[in-house]
């Protein structure tokens, strides 16, 4: 992985760049110490052995930085994902979206279509769901130890044992100052359940989008409902969904490798 710097009007974004081939966006999700970085890393090298993947911290996360002040939502992070393809020569390309990153990818494709040859979801949110315990403690995170952050991460999977401690660590580098935890906190202010209202792509918008989309999601996921995938099955027209078991939200630590088959084999049929 290689970091690179791209500056545009809006943020001075972090993005980690490697790989050769056509051109795949990938997408964090949210969550204390979220970042591209720690979202991608366990995958990153068998994907960037058959893409040039394109990984940005998102305006809010990892090391990116606000240029001004901002207000982080669904409008923010979709123009500022666009800018950086823009700003790396990047025209149509595969993107994969996890959690809140499948909402920024719905966001894209509904946008500008121009820019999606095919999408991959996981545990998307992009359409509107009851506030889960899961979600709750995620967003609701206000602690500033290792130790709390490693309890708020038992969320993601069904076994905390295939947690990395490098994920733990580097999730924990990025929150351990009280103005990360601050900065988190007003990302995600009370009451949290306005916040998956406000990530949601209207159900006509979404059906409008043409380009093939492959849906995967743990079907213990605490965090995000897995009925959220079904009902993104039914408005996409070319979608098509894998509900993996035993398997919470992180699909791409706990079944890795049967998310990156999944991967490859949809991609390859472009």
């Amino acid at each position: 992985m290689e970091r690179r710097w791209v500056s545009t009007e809006r943020a001075a974004t972090s993005v980690w760049v490697g790989g050769e081939g056509p051109p795949l966006v990938l997408l964090h999700g949210s969550g204390p110490g979220a970042s591209a970085r720690a979202n991608w890393q366990g995958v990153w090298d068998a994907l960037a052995a058959r893409y040039q993947v394109v990984a940005p911290d998102l305006v809010g996360f990892g090391d990116t930085q606000a240029k001004v002040p901002v207000r982080c939502d669904l409008n923010l992070w979709v123009n500022q994902v666009v800018d950086v393809v823009a700003a790396l020569g990047i025209g149509k390309a595969h993107w994969i979206g996890n959690s809140m990153g499948g909402a920024v990818a719905l966001g894209v494709a509904s946008r500008h279509p121009e820019l999606v040859e095919r999408m991959v979801l996981m545990g998307s949110v992009g359409v509107e769901f009851p506030l889960t315990e899961g979600l709750a403690k995620v967003w609701g995170y206000r602690a500033e130890s290792r130790e709390a952050l490693a309890e708020v991460m038992r969320y993601f999977v069904t076994d905390p044992g295939r947690i990395p401690e490098a994920v733990i660590d580097e999730r924990y580098r990025l929150t351990k100052e009280p103005e990360q935890v601050a900065r988190y906190a007003a990302m995600f202010p009370e009451p949290l359940a306005q916040h998956i209202a406000a990530l949601a792509t209207a159900e006509d918008q979404i059906a409008a989008i043409t380009a093939p989309v492959c849906l995967i999601h743990g079907r213990e996921d605490q965090v995000i409902p897995v009925e959220n995938s079904w009902r993104l099955l039914h408005l996409l027209p070319r979608a098509e969904l894998h509900v993996l078991s035993p398997c919470g939200h992180w699909t791409q630590v706990e079944k890795r490798e049967e998310f990156l088959a999944l991967v490859f084999g949809f991609l390859r049929a472009a």
